[in-house]
């Protein structure tokens, strides 16, 4: 849409597929130089038609330049990680893996980043929130290959179809997942917070939790609703129903929007 000029092109050549008619392209420009002429280019890669399925993916990735790939260094630095947190990885860190930990994400997430846990406290009506977010710093450090990566990436793409990641699969899906039934590495606020929703004081901690269960909003919801009264954690779900709850009043109280 920028260029409302014909660019002019060559038969392509070794792009893996013919270029028919009306077929989405890429294109190297090569030569341009007045805006009173039609530029020039090379054909490096044959989309396919518009309506073909998965073209308008493909165009996406290509027009925003959106890596498909980790450079090999990239990988091997992710594969230096083993699957499980060692105890030398535990060392100065709180040790929360008896609590209940919950995580609630959508059902076809593919990792875990947040998870929390909430208690009464012992003869009181306060409540004690851990926030639990993945440790990935302990496996990122400053100026190596997988920070280099992450910040030339900037976040993760989600498409309709697909996530570009941040980081290999290795981390952002196995090792900094907080998947239930495995211990993994967080950085925890622990909170103390009152009936009316006020936050009363809280701190930051290095720790290492163990998620008790992975909740999907559908069955959370299905929790609060008294639909599975046996579970578990039905009554730590419905606590954290009452919180949020009062957390919500608060907002709106204070002027939110809804």
């Amino acid at each position: 849409p920028r260029i409302p000029h014909d660019i002019y092109v060559p038969a392509p050549r070794d792009t893996g597929r013919p270029a028919n008619l009306g077929d989405k392209v890429v294109v190297e420009m090569k030569a341009w130089e007045s805006r009173h002429t039609n530029p020039e280019g090379e054909i490096i890669e044959v989309l396919g038609p518009p309506d073909e399925e998965g073209v308008d993916m493909l165009s996406v990735l290509r027009q925003y330049h959106l890596p498909l790939h980790f450079p090999k260094e990239v990988l091997q630095a992710a594969n230096t990680f083993g699957n499980e947190v060692s105890a030398r990885d535990r060392a100065g860190r709180r040790d929360c893996r008896r609590q209940n930990v919950i995580t609630i994400d959508p059902d076809d997430a593919k990792d875990f980043d947040d998870a929390f846990c909430l208690e009464r406290r012992p003869g009181s009506n306060q409540w004690k929130l851990w926030i639990h977010i993945a440790d990935v710093s302990h496996y990122v450090k400053p100026g190596d290959a997988l920070d280099q990566e992450a910040r030339k990436r900037g976040n993760s793409t989600y498409l309709v179809d697909r996530v570009i990641p941040m980081l290999p699969e290795k981390l952002s899906n196995k090792v900094c997942s907080l998947r239930p039934g495995e211990d993994k590495l967080t950085y925890s606020c622990i909170m103390e917070v009152s009936p009316r929703g006020t936050v009363k004081s809280y701190q930051i901690r290095e720790t290492v939790i163990h998620s008790a269960h992975r909740f999907t909003y559908e069955e959370a919801q299905e929790v609060l609703q008294g639909d599975h009264p046996d579970h578990p954690l039905a009554e730590d779900v419905a606590e954290m129903g009452r919180l949020a709850r009062t957390l919500t009043q608060k907002r709106m109280r204070a002027g939110s929007v809804d």
